[in-house]
Parts: C-alpha cells; structure tokens; sequence
C-alpha cells in the first residue's frame, strides 16, 4: 500500500525543493507513546489508543509496554504477563517471532499485549539490538505497534524513538508537564525530528490546572488533542480491568482525532 512517507518522500522534493531523508523502515506504524511525567495518564492513553484504532481501522495492533519494571497496562487491561518480553530486550540473539507470539497476550482477536512484571528488585539490563529486535519483529506482523515508553527513557529504548513515526507526548494542565514536554521535545527533535511529535493534553479542565491560554503560550500553539476529566468511569475501569472506552463511550470521540 502506498504510504504517507512513500508520497512524501516522492512529492516533497518538487514542491518544496527540500530532501526528506531516506527511510528504511518497513511494515506496521510505529507510534510511541510517553508521559511527560508520572501520573498524566500515558498508559492508559496507550491502551484505549490501541483500542480505538483495532475497531476503527481494522487493523492487527501490538501493544508494546516498556516499562518492565512497574508497568500499568497489563494490571488496566486484567492481564497477567511472563518474562518474556524482558529477556528478549535483554538478548536479542533468543528473539524469533515464535519466541514473541509466546510471550504475548491476547487480548482481542486483532489485539495483542506485550508487556512484563518485573520485581522492583530485580535489575534488567536492556539493549538495543534487544529493542530494534522487538520492534522489527512486531512491525513485520501487525499493522499498529502502540508503545508505552518510560520518561526519561533508558540510552538502550531511545532506538524506539528513532524508529517511531509519531511521538506522542501526554501531559496534564500544570507546571511540571509543561517544563518535561519541552525535554521530550528536544530529545525527540535530536533523534527523529520535530515533526513527528503530537501533543496530548489530558485532564485539560483539571480543578487548579494552569489556563488554557497559558498552556497554548508555553506549547507555541494549541495541544494537538484534548480530553477532559471523563469521570469516575475512567478509574472504575483501571479496577475493574477493562478498556476504559467500552465504559466511558466520550473517551472514544476525544481520542478520534489521535
């Protein structure tokens, strides 16, 4: 199929007279998903993303969460992962694609999670051939690979960032979000370029949040997308292990432009 990045490779040049930089990735859209602190609701973005995008494209969409240590998406989703997804960030050389559809979880017909549980005490040593092995595997089998990346990343996850064609960045109306989305921001610029970044305000009319006009001034323009506080529906699902967008049916319109 004919891609955005097929077409702008092509057309760019005589339009513009710029050169876009040749790409050799290949397969599913990569979309990497991080918070701009903890607590902004990054990974259940990441989870009703996928989601929205498996019934309204169709597609066969990977899950990816990053965070072996502490990661929220499986404990949201009622899963129950292995180590699997560890030892293959730890050593690409054990990775082939049996190995992966192993270490991943079902969740839907065209819905898989791959995620892991480490303990806090445990001391994981990720590489990044471990990270591009992953990443090259999923892209080769699913149309979507939704990621859920720790901020500050670890040097081993920025090849993430690199591969990714859209970096989105969650943040919530207050001072801390605004300051560590600008890091994101240049850290993003520095690996893949400013174009690929995509900001998510969520919570936007949060009692005691910063203004919006303020928001908009410290972004340079508006947030890419909004979503407001939805309600108590959004936690009773984290607890309840289901996809909060099968419970709080407005979160699917806000995510829509996402």
């Amino acid at each position: 199929p004919v891609t955005r990045d097929v077409v702008l490779s092509v057309l760019l040049p005589h339009l513009t007279g710029v050169t876009t930089q040749p790409s050799d990735r290949r397969g599913g859209h990569l979309v990497v998903v991080c918070g701009a602190r903890g607590g902004v609701g990054t990974s259940s973005i990441a989870l009703n993303l996928a989601y929205a995008i498996m019934t309204s494209v169709k597609g066969h969409v990977a899950l990816l969460d990053l965070h072996v240590q502490g990661g929220e998406i499986a404990l949201m989703a009622g899963a129950q992962p292995g180590p699997g997804l560890r030892t293959a960030l730890e050593d690409a050389t054990r990775v082939d694609p049996l190995f992966l559809d192993r270490a991943s979880i079902a969740l839907e017909p065209r819905l898989r999670l791959i995620a892991s549980e480490d303990a806090f005490g445990t001391r994981p040593t990720m590489t990044e051939a471990g990270v591009a092995r992953v990443i090259d595997l999923l892209q080769a089998q699913f149309n979507f690979i939704i990621a859920d990346l720790p901020m500050p990343p670890p040097p081993a996850m920025m090849r993430a960032v690199a591969l990714a064609r859209q970096v989105v960045t969650v943040l919530t109306p207050d001072v801390a979000s605004l300051r560590d989305t600008q890091n994101i921001r240049q850290v993003v610029a520095d690996v893949a370029g400013a174009d690929r970044m995509i900001s998510v305000l969520n919570r936007a009319d949060m009692k005691g949040g910063i203004e919006r006009t303020l928001i908009d001034k410290a972004l340079g323009g508006a947030p890419d997308v909004s979503i407001p506080e939805l309600g108590r529906g959004m936690l009773e699902a984290i607890n309840l292990g289901i996809p909060a967008i099968n419970r709080v049916p407005s979160l699917r319109r806000h995510l829509a432009p996402l």
